[in-house]
């Protein structure tokens, strides 16, 4: 075993000390995902049923709500934050003011979602959206939902932000009671528009399904990532929970090795 040296045990979690902010360079991340659109064919894990169309080219955004509510002094949400990658896949940040139903253009243009969310305070007391709130291109495509009175998108995408690398925790599925199907995920090698690979697909029956990774391996930047599901009760209440840690490639020894490992 030369070159390995054995310096002790360690004494502390792992994941707690990342999420304490213990370990510069990585960020711990949680991606939600819903649907009752499930069919017994393989769909994207979001509420739209079926599959997403990803851009080919970077876009021009807007966001408005189904409630005329989410507005600036509503009674709803007031602001969101949305999360976006440049065409270079470039992490973009906007904190946007809602505007009722009327959509409100969103600055610069977009090729990827990551999660966006509601910004507190908002008007009402549970302090969430009282309608969907939809981002969209001015065609109507429909690029990513906060679903009413959620708070934050629910959906099965991401997308490994250049300059850093993706590694997984663990998965969480928990379907409704009586239901059953399966669920993969699919990957995209980085910067790239091939046609994804999908891992093998993973039963689940009618109670949560929780899923370690033991032995974490790297998915490296600019990396597409969606999550799909199937289940033989149409319409059924679906969700997933992926815990992962993205992670700046500048305290990484040789990013490169995620791709090779592929």
């Amino acid at each position: 075993m030369g070159g390995i040296v054995l310096t002790g045990s360690r004494t502390t979690d792992f994941n707690l000390e990342v999420a304490k902010g213990n370990f510069t360079g990585e960020t711990p991340i949680t991606i939600n995902m819903t649907t009752t659109a499930a069919t017994s064919v393989f769909g994207d894990w979001w509420n739209l049923g079926g599959l997403l169309t990803y851009p080919t080219v970077a876009e021009t955004l807007q966001v408005r709500s189904t409630s005329p509510n989410d507005t600036d002094g509503g009674s709803g949400a007031n602001k969101v934050q949305i999360n976006t990658l440049s065409l270079a896949r470039i992490e973009q940040t906007q904190d946007v003011t809602l505007n009722g139903t009327t959509p409100v253009v969103l600055t610069g243009t977009h090729f990827r979602m990551n999660p966006s969310l509601v910004i507190p305070p908002v008007g009402t007391p549970e302090g969430n959206n009282e309608g969907d709130i939809i981002i969209e291109t001015a065609a109507g495509l429909r690029r990513q939902t906060i679903a009413a009175t959620s708070g934050l998108s629910h959906e099965g995408f991401s997308t490994v932000p250049a300059g850093f690398s993706l590694f997984g925790v663990q998965l969480i599925s928990c379907p409704s009671f009586n239901n059953h199907g399966e669920m993969r995920i699919g990957y995209r090698l980085p910067g790239s528009d091939q046609p994804f690979i999908y891992g093998p697909p993973i039963p689940f029956y009618q109670q949560p399904l929780v899923m370690p990774v033991k032995s974490p391996f790297g998915v490296p930047q600019q990396s597409d990532i969606r999550f799909q599901v199937r289940c033989d009760n149409s319409n059924a209440l679906l969700t997933q929970q992926a815990d992962i840690i993205l992670v700046d490639n500048s305290t990484l020894q040789n990013p490169q090795a995620n791709i090779e490992a592929r």
